[in-house]
């Protein structure tokens, strides 16, 4: 193992729980972070300047302007830039000695076996709860420790799963859960949450003891914070790896570039509601079933991929052979239909 530069990490080298033993091993240590908005991009610029020596970040956003005033890591200059090479270049700047993996593409079902691949610690820095729930099944099977973040208006929470509860134990997938983008955010309650993510990340990387089973309430408008014991569920999928595996392996993305253009049949879901919300599903089913046969497969699209997995999944429950587009609308333009 290649020494450290005990100048730059002193500060951690001093403290009797680390020394220069464990501040030296955190450099053979491999995180990744999936997304860069308010908590990811600051859990990975401070996981570089401590000196964790391997950071793969996976982000598919473009810098916004609405981004600004709590992403603090992006600038006026960095407008419609991607974030991952955004912030690979900051990390590039601030620690050399630092390697930085920037994948500028979504986790979907399709890539997940190669990001997730050779990692000790997976972080949770997404607004979406079906990416939440994808991260969360993967670290079950393949045994990664999973540091979940949330954040909601003026409200927080944050924990690390390994080899207990998960996050399926706490929420199902009918849980409803708006993102910031529809709700709005406070900005320091995204400097606490990001902060207990980097400390539980960090203390399990030192082998400094932490926590476990716990969940890390915060809500700043009534100035309050909890902790909760996180009790497995005994009816929870991740009792049953099998289940689990099974639902994972499933093939249900497709990239745009394998779409057939001739046979395929590409729904835009984009002005669709949200399928618990949708009160028009009965025509949307006799729509799609008459579409569907032998030769065509039914494609669904939106704008991030989301809505169109869930969706894609409904309709495969109903023996219909169809999928969601990988990016949604980042994929490219390719000829769709509405929903009438």
């Amino acid at each position: 193992m290649e020494g450290i530069n005990i100048d730059r990490y002193l500060r951690h080298v001093i403290l009797p729980e680390i020394g220069y033993q464990k501040q030296k091993e955190l450099k053979n240590r491999k995180v990744l972070i999936v997304g860069l908005g308010a908590l990811g991009s600051v859990i990975s610029v401070y996981l570089a300047a401590f000196g964790v020596g391997y950071l793969r970040l996976i982000d598919f956003d473009r810098v916004s302007i609405f981004n600004l005033h709590r992403q603090v890591f992006y600038k006026q200059k960095d407008l419609s830039k991607k974030k991952a090479k955004v912030i690979k270049k900051y990390i590039n700047e601030q620690n050399p000695e630092v390697f930085v993996d920037a994948i500028d593409q979504p986790l979907s079902y399709a890539n997940f076996q190669k990001i997730f691949k050779d990692i000790d610690l997976v972080i949770d820095a997404t607004d979406r709860l079906s990416r939440k729930f994808l991260i969360n099944d993967v670290s079950k099977i393949y045994r990664i420790p999973f540091v979940f973040g949330s954040i909601y208006r003026f409200e927080g929470m944050a924990a690390l799963f390994w080899d207990s509860a998960c996050l399926r134990c706490l929420f199902n997938e009918r849980f409803d859960a708006p993102s910031c983008e529809d709700s709005g955010v406070f900005t320091p309650i995204s400097i606490a949450v990001s902060s207990i993510q980097l400390s539980l990340a960090l203390k399990f990387l030192l082998g400094i003891p932490f926590k476990k089973n716990t969940l890390f309430v915060f809500d700043f408008l009534y100035d309050s914070f909890f902790e909760y014991t996180i009790k497995p569920n005994k009816s929870c999928l991740c009792n049953n790896i099998e289940s689990l595996k099974d639902s994972l392996f499933r093939i249900r993305d497709i990239e745009v570039k394998k779409v057939n253009k001739d046979l395929d049949i590409v729904f835009d879901l984009s002005n669709v509601p949200a399928l618990k919300n949708n009160r028009d599903l009965k025509k949307l089913e006799e729509k799609v079933r008459s579409l569907a046969n032998g030769k065509n497969r039914i494609v669904f699209k939106c704008r991030r991929g989301e809505k169109s997995l869930e969706y894609a999944k409904y309709f495969r429950n109903l023996g219909v052979n169809c999928f969601s587009l990988i990016n949604g609308n980042e994929s490219g333009c390719i000829k769709s239909i509405g929903i009438e």
